[in-house]
């Protein structure tokens, strides 16, 4: 026989469920969260951007991180607004062009990790793997730090990259999504820089090294020069059409002297931790890996100083840095000139991000 208080409280569990079940149902997706969250606009800006001028995010967003039928639950770590606030409008533009749309990719599912982690839970397991494939570790005073273990400390030109957002009771911010969670941090995390490494500077009186000059093309330098052996393997398998842009020349012979290859040396992909170069060539990395390594193509521009070379136009858009003879992360051990260019032997496989965010 039930009795009265057995009934009220098999009724009271029934309204506790209601009332949990009706809190759950007004949560919406990660990615509309994010879309509600004015802190956070210009991140979803990008997100969205990944659909074109629809203004909804692309397929390989919108269905797997926001799509309410999915059982999966993820975590999202989200720049702010003020995270933007330094980055250039150029590169705003430079990555939500069609030509970019991999590398964004890789930049947005590398702020997303599976399942949903506490706080203490970031802290206790010191590091999530991120969908796109780079580790974030995480310490007791909620700093973050992108691929820890992957580069040596004298590689790092700084021991972390972001920071949690805290409220003001102090401890981080964590909102809650009907498929998982976000936290806001400041910074936009490039893990990069950290897969890469960074080469040390050199002095700007040493500078870059003295040209080498042949005759032949772009693609002769990369096919007969010992250094980039490994990234000529690469490109025979991976991208086949641009060993003959390599092998083209412009009618425009100032063009030719303006144009300039910077290739990964094999010291760049030894670099990498290991495998490293067997993912690159997984064909759910094809697309980013190509664009990645057709990266360093681009046009030399002159500074105002006695035309000393002080920056690269990339083809993708974005402009590579020159100073303390390196290009962006990357050192300039030689540098090639055949007809039609010349192609640069780099230390490290260019950071396409470098000092943007």
């Amino acid at each position: 026989m039930l009795t009265i208080g057995s009934l009220l409280l098999t009724a009271i569990g029934a309204v506790e469920s209601t009332v949990i079940s009706s809190r759950q149902e007004t949560l919406s997706p990660l990615l509309t969260t994010i879309k509600n969250t004015p802190e956070l606009s210009v991140f979803y800006s990008l997100v969205s951007s990944t659909g074109g001028a629809s203004g909804i995010p692309g397929p390989a967003l919108e269905e797997r991180f926001n799509n309410p039928n999915n059982s999966l639950q993820f975590t999202a770590f989200a720049p702010t607004n003020d995270a933007f606030s330094h980055v250039s409008q150029d590169t705003i533009a430079a990555l939500t062009t069609p030509q970019s749309y991999q590398l964004l990719y890789s930049i947005l599912i590398n702020h997303i990790a599976p399942g949903v982690p506490t706080l203490v839970d970031l802290q206790q397991q010191g590091t999530v793997h991120a969908i796109g494939g780079f580790d974030i570790s995480f310490d007791a005073q909620g700093e973050l730090l992108t691929n820890a273990n992957t580069t040596s400390e004298s590689e790092r030109s700084r021991d972390h990259q972001a920071t949690l957002i805290k409220g003001q009771d102090g401890q981080p911010i964590r909102m809650p999504a009907s498929n998982g969670a976000i936290f806001m941090i400041d910074h936009v995390l490039d893990g990069l820089f950290t897969y890469f490494g960074v080469d040390e500077a050199v002095s700007e009186i040493q500078g870059l090294p003295e040209a080498i000059e042949r005759t032949g093309t772009m693609r002769d330098i990369l096919e007969t020069t010992p250094e980039l052996s490994t990234l000529d393997d690469i490109l025979q398998g991976l991208r086949a059409d641009f060993l003959t842009r390599l092998s083209l020349a412009s009618s425009d012979a100032a063009m030719n002297n303006r144009t300039v290859f910077l290739a990964p040396s094999n010291t760049a992909f030894e670099a990498l931790p290991s495998e490293a170069v067997q993912k690159a060539l997984q064909p759910s990395n094809y697309d980013l890996s190509a664009f990645l390594l057709r990266f360093g193509l681009g046009e030399v521009a002159a500074g105002d100083a006695g035309g000393v070379l002080r920056r690269i136009k990339s083809q993708s858009g974005f402009e590579i840095l020159l100073e303390e003879g390196r290009a962006n992360n990357a050192r300039v051990e030689k540098r090639i000139c055949a007809d039609n260019g010349c192609v640069w032997v780099m230390g490290r496989w260019l950071d396409p991000l470098w000092k943007l965010f």
